[in-house]
């Protein structure tokens, strides 16, 4: 069981991970869950179709689930917060019903309905529905992805945002290269910090790592700084931002397939 959370930027990137996500889980068999918005379930479904997956098929055997995200989010909530017997009689239901069609098959999810409210600057909302959703997940036993358009190199992100993200998920990723990143992250500490210190830090991110969300060392490294050097992490991740952006292509998917598989 995991729930995971990936940070993007680009809509092309979303939907190739969202692509990925759901053609794994149709090929092992498994019943995929996608609560997503219009534009997205239509781009998803016509990139299956193109794979060769018989999405009609797949929903009459009750492996295939799509809802869409715009019309179900209204309804589960009170205000600016998620109710939590709404949520259970609409998204609850669906998760049991998709699990009562193939009670011995594991089961996948994808949930855009937080970054809905992320992007309405509703992040105590989203929080308060990631709570819900993790209620859900050990319930059922079944693997969540959620995905909010954050951009993961923008230092006011980490002052709040990306922290209560993480609060709420077992796996962060991002969009961002991790060997770039961790090259680009280590030659903007070794400017500004020095060669010994930056050594220095990225022995105590390591050591104070949260174990309870699974990262990559150059994440845990920034957040170890937004939470213990603030003014100086925000120019250390401008810096690594300018090596970052320097033209190297596209940001390779490659990366991200084993979290998704």
């Amino acid at each position: 069981m995991r729930h995971v959370v990936q940070l993007y930027r680009g809509e092309d990137f979303l939907l190739q991970a969202l692509e990925s996500f759901a053609d794994a889980g149709l090929r092992k068999g498994e019943t995929v869950l996608i609560i997503a918005t219009g534009p997205h379930l239509s781009a998803c479904t016509s990139a299956l179709a193109a794979k060769g997956h018989n999405l009609a098929a797949a929903a009459g055997s009750g492996q295939w689930h799509a809802y869409n995200a715009e019309i179900l989010l209204p309804q589960i909530m009170s205000g600016d917060m998620p109710d939590a017997k709404a949520f259970d009689a609409l998204v609850g239901a669906a998760i049991r019903q998709a699990i009562g069609f193939r009670k011995k098959r594991k089961m996948r999810a994808f949930g855009e309905l937080v970054n809905l409210l992320s992007e309405n600057d509703n992040l105590k909302g989203a929080e308060a529905l990631e709570d819900l959703w993790n209620e859900l997940v050990p319930r059922y036993r079944f693997s969540l992805y959620c995905a909010y358009a954050m951009d993961a190199l923008d230092p006011k992100r980490y002052h709040g945002a990306v922290q209560q993200v993480c609060r709420t998920h077992s796996h962060f990723v991002t969009d961002l290269d991790n060997g770039q990143f961790d090259n680009h992250l280590g030659q903007a500490l070794r400017e500004i910090l020095g060669s010994e210190l930056s050594l220095m830090v990225r022995r105590m991110a390591v050591s104070e790592r949260n174990f309870t969300v699974r990262m990559t060392e150059a994440e845990a490294v920034k957040h170890w700084l937004f939470k213990n050097m603030p003014l100086t992490a925000d120019k250390i991740l401008n810096a690594a931002r300018h090596h970052l952006e320097a033209p190297t292509g596209a940001p390779a998917l490659t990366r991200l397939k084993p979290m998704l598989a």
